[in-house]
């Protein structure tokens, strides 16, 4: 399954907040509001100790008299990395991940989760912890942890964008311990990959491997070069930096375009058109159905247009246009899209969903410039 979530003792290995939703893969346990790391990664079954144990090899050994026997024999350098599991309080099974060198160095679930805590500056034992997990058999763990959001008030309704950091690591030795910006909430392996992948191109991850983190680093020298590369000293400036260019937005009611004046919900039209059509040129391409599908699409936007969420709450400018169009890209019931297909969809940047909100910011952004606001 994409998800890739872990299976111990019969229970999907992930535990999630009811404060952000149920993720689209409907797995795991809901638990109330948000959790300190100990109570989340019991309830994600991810609490158990990774260890290593000796490898051995067994050879078959042949005797003079032509009999044969196993030999058993221990391989000195080497050590297999897993974890044991336990069911009603007996231990069943080893799972193993993977052999490396009896040098390897085991970093913890826990270990890794608080790391990110106080890297974010929160209390060891905050409840802060939206999502935990573990994917495979158990040899990757990932955390996700809000960090607040950045609140609009326009005309007296509230919106907000989240903000959030994640934490992964690995026990198999693919992967160093990596912490993220994120605004993508890691729920599954495609989350968590779609939000490293994009926080690693906008130089919002940090990273170190398990033996410097465990050997040759003190706690607080780690805490001080991850935050420092994550930019939490500058995160106020960040959210000034945002709410200017949302208010910018709100301000802008007007728009001129080959010298004609548009208000917001004609320059809405036109930017459907414009994003999902093309020209004139184009338009006589398209067949029959297709014009009548993209006619529902204009009035569906426009309905969302009139919506307290934009328009109606907001008022008519370019703030609201944007959300419109946002909203339509990630909510709007296509038909054979599925829940999974738009949430990979939102989060990805390379989707076409994402490439048509970046030209539409552009465009907006380009009348900002055009009309000085």
């Amino acid at each position: 399954m994409a998800h890739q979530i872990a299976e111990i003792a019969g229970k999907n290995a992930i535990a999630y907040s009811s404060e952000y939703g149920t993720p689209w893969h409907t797995l795991g346990t809901k638990v109330d509001g948000l959790s300190t790391v100990e109570d989340i990664l019991r309830e994600a079954s991810a609490d158990y100790e990774v260890v290593a144990v000796p490898v051995s090899a067994q050879v078959e050994m042949k005797q003079t008299s032509g009999d044969t026997y196993t030999l058993t024999q221990q391989i000195h350098d080497r050590v297999c990395i897993g974890r044991y599991e336990e069911e009603y309080g007996r231990t069943t099974k080893f799972v193993p991940f993977e052999v490396r060198s009896d040098k390897y160095t085991i970093l913890q679930n826990e270990t890794a989760a608080r790391l990110a805590l106080a890297v974010a500056s929160l209390d060891d034992d905050a409840k802060c912890v939206d999502v935990a997990g573990v994917l495979g058999e158990g040899e990757r763990f990932f955390a996700y942890i809000p960090l607040g959001d950045i609140e609009i008030d326009a005309l007296g309704v509230k919106d907000t964008l989240g903000l959030g950091m994640g934490v992964f690591t690995s026990h198999d030795g693919t992967s160093p311990l990596t912490i993220a910006r994120s605004a993508t909430r890691w729920v599954c392996n495609n989350t968590v990959s779609a939000g490293l992948s994009r926080a690693a191109r906008e130089g919002n991850t940090w990273k170190v491997n398990h033996r410097k983190f465990l050997g040759e680093a003190t706690m607080d020298e780690l805490v001080e070069t991850a935050s420092s590369a994550l930019g939490f000293v500058r995160d106020e400036k960040a959210i000034d930096g945002m709410r200017t260019r949302i208010h910018t937005l709100l301000a802008l009611d007007g728009f001129k375009v080959n010298g004609k004046d548009l208000n917001p919900e004609e320059m809405l039209t036109l930017m459907v058109d414009s994003i999902f059509v093309g020209g004139r040129k184009e338009w006589g391409k398209l067949t029959d159905l297709q014009k009548e599908n993209h006619a529902m699409r204009r009035s569906e936007m426009r309905a969302r247009f009139q919506s307290e969420r934009n328009a109606g709450g907001y008022g008519e400018n370019a703030w609201s246009i944007w959300n419109t169009l946002v909203e339509w890209e990630d909510h709007a019931d296509r038909k054979g899209a599925s829940a999974k297909s738009r949430a990979m969809s939102a989060i990805s940047d390379t989707s076409a969903g994402t490439k048509r909100k970046m030209t539409a910011m552009k465009i907006l952004e380009d009348q900002v410039a055009l009309q000085g606001v």
